[in-house]
């Protein structure tokens, strides 16, 4: 006799579109198929924008990183180092948006050599990895899971290398540990941790000013108190960096062409997306694919969890789209992981919607079958 307590083990957790009528399915079905296929013919077609397979900014930002925390652990002043290397690698310098925060660079020169950073963001990236895909068990089952923890070591292998110089790595990480200390009901460690990814890089602004929103919505007063003196903290931080940046700006600094609204829309989502391990040594229509699949797979997740990652993606998604020059395709490793924890519910959400859409008679009569078992 069963009292409850045993569960019966099912091929795989249902996602949102198993209410759906068939005729909704095949609707949704159609529209994620032109979706996939209309991200594949982007990114084969003249309009594709990235600069994976080439020399470009992303090795140079590394570069330009490597030598500031040099300088810097000689001893040297952190905005007169980073002066002198935007300059002399041919860096515009007369936005301030194009002077980074100090907190990785003086990090990595504290320390006997920077490769003790790269081994602590290793272990953070190895958190990361083991949490997410803890808790994707509880929310989908081991098979997405699984899936989660190979495309997550993509997004993070990217370590190995020389990104651990970037702050937007940094960044990346701690935002995808501060949403799975919100899965864990751990608001505060969530707070602090997404703090800190804004005090590594401004880019994390968004997921920051989301995650007030909705505490602000769920009524979490002392989390959005929190928020609210974290921000106050960063803008006194922020000031205190323009300060300095503004002192060192010369009249015959250079500065970008154009501006960072360069609306890049789909082809420089898909090019984002490219920034994993996996995707970076294939075709982009490969990214193209698994970009179209992790919207999928946002789309689906009906958790209090998996709305709060898929309105994080998404606004990032939306940002994106409207901000950044080709040459910011490293922006990608902010939202790899983001991507990863999403498209990992992608093969459940299609399932689902296959079997909704009741294409095929047998498929009809087996589900009404079972649903009267």
């Amino acid at each position: 006799m069963n009292d409850g307590s045993i569960i019966r083990p099912t091929p795989y957790l249902p996602t949102a579109w198993r209410r759906l009528s068939p005729a909704t399915a095949r609707c949704c079905l159609l529209l994620a198929v032109l979706g996939i296929a209309a991200s594949v013919a982007v990114s084969l077609s003249p309009l594709a924008k990235g600069r994976a397979d080439a020399a470009g900014r992303g090795a140079n930002d590394m570069t330009l990183y490597r030598d500031e925390v040099v300088r810097v652990a000689r001893g040297e002043p952190y905005y007169d180092a980073v002066a002198d290397e935007l300059r002399n690698q041919g860096y515009p310098t007369r936005s301030v948006f194009n002077w980074r925060t100090p907190l990785v660079v003086w990090t990595l020169a504290a320390l006997p050599s920077p490769r003790w950073g790269q081994a602590v963001l290793a272990a953070l990236s190895l958190v990361l990895i083991l949490w997410s895909a803890a808790i994707t068990i509880r929310e989908r089952g081991a098979a997405a899971a699984a899936i989660c923890g190979i495309l997550m070591c993509g997004a993070l292998l990217l370590v190995s290398g020389d990104a651990y110089f970037l702050p937007v790595m940094w960044s990346g990480v701690l935002i995808g540990l501060s949403l799975c200390g919100y899965a864990s009901e751990r608001r505060g460690l969530a707070v602090a941790l997404g703090l800190a990814a804004l005090f590594v890089r401004e880019l994390a602004a968004p997921y920051c000013i989301g995650a007030l929103v909705l505490a602000l919505y769920g009524r979490h007063g002392r989390e959005a108190l929190a928020w609210a003196i974290g921000f106050a903290a960063y803008a006194a931080f922020y000031a205190y960096h323009i300060a300095e940046v503004q002192a060192r700006i010369l009249p015959t600094d250079i500065a970008h062409d154009g501006t960072w609204w360069q609306a890049g829309g789909l082809p420089f989502l898909i090019a984002l997306a490219q920034v994993n391990a996996f995707w970076l040594v294939a075709p982009q229509w490969i990214a193209a694919a698994y970009l179209a699949l992790a919207v999928i797979g946002t789309a689906s997740w009906d958790t209090p969890w998996g709305r709060r990652v898929g309105l994080t993606l998404c606004g990032y998604l939306a940002t994106f789209a409207l901000v950044g020059y080709e040459f910011n395709q490293y922006w990608g490793v902010l939202i790899s992981p983001l991507l990863a924890l999403v498209a990992a519910h992608a093969p459940a959400a299609i399932a689902d919607l296959w079997r909704q859409a009741r294409l095929f008679p047998s498929e009809s009569r087996q589900t009404t079958t079972s649903a009267a078992a």
